[in-house]
């Protein structure tokens, strides 16, 4: 055979890697957050992701329209809003934090709504 001689096999430029293998572990983690709001992934991951997102916009929603059971106080809108946002990011502990904001919201407006119209001030 004539032609160009062919290179040794260790000058072969070895198979790239994917990009997430070489991503740091954040990265990867927000692309398994984003995929896993798009339903790909195990059901955990998918649930994992999904959850705390729609609770966070309802929170946000509730911040914003100010009513929940009831009028909502400018610190309780403030707070659902902080909740809201906090269980949009991704991370368990941010769901956690965000959730827990939002039961103690839930706790004193549900409490406030219980008292008699004089006893509020």
């Amino acid at each position: 055979m004539t032609g160009a001689p062919q290179p040794a096999p260790s000058a072969i430029a070895p198979a790239t890697a994917p990009a997430t293998v070489n991503a740091p572990v954040s990265s990867r983690r927000k692309r398994t957050i984003a995929s896993a709001l798009m339903l790909n992934g195990s059901l955990l991951e998918v649930l994992e992701a999904s959850v705390p997102a729609l609770l966070g916009l309802l929170a946000m929603s509730i911040a914003l329209i100010g009513y929940w059971m009831g009028p909502l106080r400018l610190w309780e809108r403030g707070a659902a809003l902080l909740a809201g946002v906090l269980m949009v990011f991704p991370g368990l502990l941010n769901a956690g934090v965000g959730v827990a904001v939002m039961a103690v919201v839930a706790f004193v407006h549900r409490r406030r709504r219980a008292q008699p119209a004089e006893e509020r001030a």
